[in-house]
């Protein structure tokens, strides 16, 4: 919360990214999305984020579901091998390409 108030600590918006367009999504395709947590309890709240790699599991219309590829603390509430249901403007890029 200290450092909310110092100019420039935090940008003003997100990185332009270049997204993916759902139709050229395919099975085991590895995307990355931007994730926040909320961290601590109490008096002691804060946000934490970052950048989760999946791997995608099925594509149904315009929702993708993956699974969480990245290795995270134990105390979050995600773990890698959890499955995630993505809308396209949630993700970032396609990290990695695959032979389809």
């Amino acid at each position: 919360m200290e450092n909310a108030k110092v100019p420039d600590y935090y940008p003003s918006k997100f990185p332009d990214y270049p997204g993916v367009d759902v139709q050229h999504l395919h099975i085991g395709d590895v995307i990355t999305i931007r994730v926040f947590f909320r961290i601590g309890s109490s008096q002691h709240v804060r946000a934490d984020g970052g950048y989760l790699d999946l791997e995608v599991e099925h594509i149904e219309g315009e929702t993708v579901f993956g699974v969480i590829l990245t290795r995270l603390p134990k105390e979050l509430p995600l773990q890698a091998g959890d499955s995630l249901e993505i809308y396209p403007d949630e993700i970032l890029y396609k990290s990695q390409m695959t032979e389809h």
